[in-house]
């Protein structure tokens, strides 16, 4: 036993009887090793293996190893994507629903960009993937972006990126954060693909934003005048009001932002 847990300490194999046939073991948290067992045996990557634990902080750990940034695999998903994980991106997608092939195809087309984490024990499967409109300016509403019918623009004359949507695929991952090295990574990607981008921007929600304003009205009459008109949820769609709002928000709130992000980042400094 000692000769046995050393080989697989050192990243070796080792053979051992089971109730009907001989076994292959290695250490479950190195890659190469569980690698080796898959070359060994013949066996295809998509078909897995029993993994023994001693106990429940194993499995929590385990995991962690298994989809670290050493596994994951960046790919772009376009519309020769194999149509198996297309069909993928449909299904899953949970922050702008894709209403069919005409729709996806869009949000596929040559000014767009989605990109995918892939682990090798699952190619058809995305773990979590993101979409980029490239352009001409930083978009402040997403509806164009999502416009199905909208002319498909040149995307080397853009200069900013809008990520505008992303989704985790695998429910049994949640807790796996993969969402911020994604972000990283793709946006290294299209630096080298684009040269000429020179913003990066999403249009997500920010959480616990409006709460974060009507505190601030406490002691702010300048920004308590602008809660009116968030009580309208079309506010943003008349042309002069939001042009109105925008200019209010401008002068009045963005310098709190800086300093509310500035005292996040120190506290996760």
């Amino acid at each position: 036993m000692p000769r046995a847990a050393a080989i697989i300490r050192a990243g070796g194999l080792v053979a051992f009887p089971t109730e009907t046939v001989y076994g292959l073991g290695a250490n479950a948290f190195d890659a190469p090793a569980v690698a080796r067992i898959f070359e060994a045996k013949g066996r295809p990557t998509f078909d897995p293996l029993i993994v023994h634990i001693a106990d429940r902080a194993d499995l929590a750990h385990l995991f962690g190893s298994w989809f670290n940034r050493g596994f994951l695999k960046l790919e772009r998903i376009d519309w020769r994507t194999p149509a198996i994980v297309l069909e993928k991106l449909i299904q899953y997608e949970a922050v702008h629903e894709i209403a069919g092939w005409k729709d996806l195809r869009r949000r596929l087309a040559a000014d767009r960009r989605c990109f995918g984490f892939f682990h090798p024990a699952l190619p058809d499967e995305p773990l979590i993937f993101i979409e980029v409109a490239l352009t001409a300016r930083v978009s402040d509403t997403v509806a164009p972006l999502l416009d199905q019918d909208s002319p498909v623009d040149d995307p080397a004359r853009a200069d900013s990126a809008i990520f505008y949507s992303i989704t985790n695929c695998q429910e049994g991952l949640r807790g796996i954060s993969f969402g911020n090295l994604l972000i990283k990574q793709v946006a290294e990607e299209l630096s080298r693909e684009f040269p000429r981008l020179k913003h990066f921007a999403t249009l997500s929600p920010i959480p616990g934003f409006r709460a974060w304003l009507e505190s601030e009205a406490k002691n702010d009459d300048a920004v308590a005048a602008f809660l009116p008109a968030l009580k309208n949820r079309d506010w943003h769609k008349d042309a002069a009001t939001s042009k109105a709002n925008g200019k209010w928000f401008g002068f009045h709130i963005h310098a709190r932002i800086k300093k509310l992000f500035k005292g996040i980042a120190r506290t996760m400094a």
